[in-house]
């Protein structure tokens, strides 16, 4: 038993003994290293004898010992390296000289004939690794500037200034070291989906050239310093195509200098994890550089085609993550799943592309069918500036704040496309008027929907709440112009649908609007043409959109503003409530199935056959809804609303107003409908010709149960 564990512990001494640190000496007339000749020295050998590298050792280049700071990594394809070799770690320190590792053919390295277990930086001094090399494994810079002047250009390559662009590994920048893109393309293989991690900690992402576009993966900053210079062509843009996280203690910031893209190879979304690095609601990371879609070419070789990239990406995280840039162009879809998503644009977005390109804070808004969703917990903030893009945009994205989520509104005109209210908290002070286009809070281009589990409730809070509707791009030429004397003005109108569903479970109220809701009004050229809605500033040329609403869900809608819309009014489904004014609409029609009640001032009313009018039962009722004219068109249904308020034996009740005064109203298919199982047609109709005053009452007879 003695001798069997004595020859262990010799074999396990004499695998110690050979792996050792190995230091380059060089030659005489060069410093291309290799691992077959008598060059080195061990490490902590001050007589530095000469030794050749063994299987297993680790290789050491240190400054004081080179005898030029240039070092050759030399290939397989010489006589000398026709094998493999067993390599352990490789170690560079350099404090004041440059280093540059090199390759002795060409710029690419296809094969090496070795695998390091890890390779280190240390010192101050600067290391460039102008090729691309084909490293396993981690790749660690603990100081001074690494010199990124190559990359590759090509999506699917997988090689890189650092090493392999496939292999799961960690590329690191450690305390006071800077990654310096001088050239190339950074980490290349633009939205190849590498499986490689760069952290920065503590250090700098600088990027000293502009001539080509630098793509990162999946990548940490911990209080990393950004210093991006550059320009702001799409092509030239910062690629993002991994997952980004942004802890640490100190805000991170990408300033302005070049486009950037959050985005992968398909639309898989990127993740953005945004820490509470200040630990309060002050802003963590700062986007100033535009966002744009990826479009790079493989190369120039023929059969490879574009790689076109789409801007989709989650925010995620408890912090607070900030767009700056005004008008960016990148189509992709948002998420923000947890923290704050800001807009803080300083400055109004610019108008692009002859004035067919919209563009906004989030991203283009023209033609492209887009959603921002805010999921519970999460909180988008629009900003004080113009966030979504023009007022008289068709914004062609969605907004949805699901149930828990947040949507806050600035001091600003918001203009939504599609805003979808789904359980979520919207917030808002008061709009904003400026000289030459009045502003209001927020204009709708296409659709306002509320569900949920709790009644919304939109009313003037501050000095300038208003809601413009805005045109979309199926709006159509009235025959007649705004105004005889200005015949060049262009005459739009278009519909734009609020959908309410019963979020209360019964017939209360839903959803209310008391906000001012008014046509579109905007700067433009005198003729539609090929340029819609661009801007011109005569303040004589002004292009009225004539709006209207089209209700549509199963809840309950009241509209208890001053609305100035001059389009029509649809009640397509549900009950709309109008307890202000619609007077101005160019008429209310309501659908069958739908109701069409309140205590305000409406323009002329068409029921079709099987719609209706609501009231609640109330004695002596005199406040009605008030309508210039009155027609229908087949069965009308008047639905009472707390049936329990009144025996339906004592029921007499105003239940609308025209003041048009016509001639007479046909009641022949008229009946009255107590909400929940009883019917009756036992109640008799009066129209009042000098007061104009509709009124019904219970006329006695056998009440009809429904079925």
């Amino acid at each position: 038993m003695k001798k069997r564990c004595l020859l262990v512990c010799l074999v396990g001494f004499a695998v110690s003994a050979f792996t050792r640190d190995l230091v380059w000496l060089g030659t005489d007339t060069d410093n291309n290293w290799d691992l077959v000749t008598d060059n080195w020295f061990v490490k902590g050998d001050d007589t530095k004898t000469r030794v050749c590298f063994e299987p297993g050792d680790n290789v050491y280049f240190l400054e004081s010992d080179w005898v030029n700071p240039s070092t050759q990594l030399v290939r397989t394809n010489t006589t000398a390296w026709a094998k493999e070799f067993d390599i352990g770690s490789i170690v560079i320190s350099n404090d004041t000289t440059t280093f540059t590792w090199k390759c002795n053919v060409g710029s690419y390295v296809d094969a090496l004939c070795f695998q390091a277990t890890s390779i280190d930086k240390y010192g101050n001094g600067a290391l460039a690794t102008p090729f691309c090399f084909q490293w396993n494994c981690d790749y660690t810079v603990h100081g001074g500037r690494f010199i990124s002047s190559n990359g590759s250009s090509y999506p699917v390559d997988h090689r890189n200034d650092t090493g392999s662009m496939i292999v799961p590994r960690t590329v690191s920048f450690f305390t006071g070291s800077t990654w310096d893109v001088t050239g190339g393309v950074g980490f290349g293989g633009a939205g190849n989906g590498a499986p490689l991690h760069v952290v920065f900690s503590n250090a700098t992402f600088k990027i000293s050239q502009s001539s080509q576009y630098v793509s990162l993966p999946k990548a940490t900053f911990h209080d990393t310093t950004f210093i991006i210079s550059g320009t702001t062509v799409a092509a030239r843009a910062l690629l993002f195509t991994g997952d980004i996280v942004i802890t640490g203690s100190t805000p991170a910031v990408i300033p302005a200098g070049r486009t950037m893209t959050f985005g992968r190879k398909g639309r898989t979304p990127l993740d953005i994890r945004v820490d509470d690095v200040t630990g309060d609601d002050a802003t963590d990371f700062t986007v100033g550089g535009m966002l744009c879609n990826m479009d790079v070419v493989y190369s120039a070789i023929s059969d490879k085609p574009y790689y076109f990239g789409y801007g989709n990406f989650r925010k995620t995280g408890a912090g607070t993550m900030s767009i700056t840039h005004p008008d960016n162009t990148f189509t992709g879809n948002v998420e923000i799943a947890e923290g704050t998503l800001r807009l803080d644009n300083t400055s109004s977005p610019n108008i692009r592309d002859g004035y067919n390109y919209r563009c906004s804070t989030l991203g283009a808004v023209d033609g492209y069918d887009r959603t921002i969703t805010v999921k519970n917990g999460a909180t988008l903030f629009t900003g004080n500036n113009v966030p979504f893009g023009l007022v008289n945009t068709p914004m062609s994205f969605t907004i949805a704040v699901e149930e828990g989520g947040a949507l806050t509104l600035g001091q600003t005109q918001n203009n939504f496309g599609q805003l979808s209210l789904e359980g979520g908290d919207f917030s808002y002070t008061n709009g904003a008027q400026v000289t030459w286009i009045e502003y209001g809070l927020m204009a709708i281009g296409k659709k306002l929907s509320f569900s949920g589990s709790t009644p919304y409730d939109l009313q003037v809070r501050g000095t300038h709440n208003v809601m413009y509707l805005g045109f979309t791009l199926d709006s159509q030429l009235d025959t007649e112009p705004v105004s005889p004397s200005q015949p060049h003005l262009t005459n739009l109108w278009s519909v734009v649908e609020i959908e309410v569903a019963d979020i209360t479970g019964d017939s209360g109220i839903d959803a209310a609007i008391g906000l001012p809701m008014r046509d579109m009004i905007n700067m433009c050229y005198p003729t539609y043409g090929n340029n819609p809605n661009g801007y011109t500033y005569d303040p004589w040329k002004y292009c009225y959109f004539r709006d209207g609403i089209r209700k549509t869900g199963t809840g309950t809608l009241r509209l208890n503003g001053v609305n100035a819309y001059t389009h029509t009014t649809e009640v397509a489904a549900g009950t709309l409530l109008v307890d202000g004014t619609i007077a101005t609409s160019s008429g209310v029609t309501v659908d069958a199935g739908a109701f069409l009640g309140g205590t305000g001032t409406v323009s002329a009313v068409t029921v079709k056959d099987g719609a209706g009018f609501i009231c609640t039962a109330k004695r002596g009722q005199t406040d009605v809804l008030k309508m210039p004219s009155l027609t229908t068109q087949g069965a009308v249904t008047v639905r009472v609303l707390n049936p329990d308020a009144t025996e339906f034996s004592t029921f007499n009740q105003d239940l609308l107003k025209v003041t048009g005064l016509p001639a007479s109203v046909d009641f022949t298919n008229w009946s009255v409908s107590f909400e929940g199982v009883e019917q009756s047609k036992m109640f008799t109709f009066a129209y009042d010709s000098t007061t104009g005053i509709v009124s019904a009452h219970y006329a006695g007879g056998t009440m009809i149960l429904l079925q």
